[in-house]
């Protein structure tokens, strides 16, 4: 897994959401030292999610809640 800044994520997140989509992981360390994890969505989150209906989707940026 891959460790970047928030603002490295920003400055060209169309490149990063491609890796990731292509199966890259990248944790993104957020200025108050919190993180989160971007993953790719496979069959097993697609089946998490299916199961937990509170997990919100957000069209602008394809990324779910979890």
């Amino acid at each position: 897994m891959i460790e970047i800044t928030k603002e490295q994520f920003e400055a060209d997140q169309e490149r990063w959401m491609d890796r990731i989509e292509n199966g890259e992981e990248v944790l993104v360390r957020m200025p108050d030292g919190k993180a989160f994890a971007a993953l790719p969505v496979d069959e097993e989150i697609e089946k998490m999610i299916d199961i937990m209906p509170e997990v919100e989707y957000n069209e602008h940026t394809n990324w779910y809640n979890l």
